[in-house]
Order: structure tokens, then sequence, then C-alpha cells
């Protein structure tokens, strides 16, 4: 099991984490090139866009670590990955709200 700091990550956990921040990288492409067709190229280069991609990106993760998507004694259950789920989209938009 690797090691973060003095705590043991799962690997499965790590894997987890690190494909969600790629569907939500890829997310933010897509629809940063559906909004605005022909600048994707331009964007790729500017690095305000990528701070606001990392910001976006950040904002997520914690929200979905926060509400304790990554344990999976908790979102074992269906009704409970939805309730958890949903908490984090909310916490995660009303965060970027703020920003």
């Amino acid at each position: 099991m690797p090691r973060i700091g003095t705590h043991e990550v799962p690997t499965r956990t790590l894997l987890l984490v690190g494909v969600d921040e790629a569907a939500i990288v890829l997310a933010l492409l897509a629809a940063s090139a559906e909004r605005l067709p022909g600048t994707l190229g331009v964007s790729f280069y500017d690095s305000l866009f990528w701070t606001k991609i990392g910001v976006v990106a950040v904002v997520c993760w914690l929200s979905l670590y926060y509400n304790d998507l990554y344990d999976f004694r908790v979102v074992r259950r269906r009704a409970n990955l939805l309730a958890h789920a949903t908490q984090a989209l909310g916490a995660a938009c009303l965060g970027l709200a703020v920003i």
C-alpha cells in the first residue's frame, strides 16, 4: 500500500482519485471546446485557462473527498452513493460560486 505522509492509502483509492481528476479535466476540456469552437487550440497556451481548469478540478476533488465518496464502506449502498454524490455536487457548485 502506498504511503502519503504517515498514512497508508489503498491503491484502489489512488486509482479512483486519478480517474476522477482525469474525467473532470476531460469534461472541462470538452465543454470548453463545445462552448467556444475553434478557440481550444489557443486556450492550450493560455495559463489562465489552465488555472481555471485546475481550480475547478481541485474544488471538485475536495468536495468528493469531504463527502466521503472515496470511502468504499460509506458508498457501498447505492442510496448512500446517490446522497453523497448529490451533496458533493451541491458543495462543489457552492464553492465554485463563492470563488
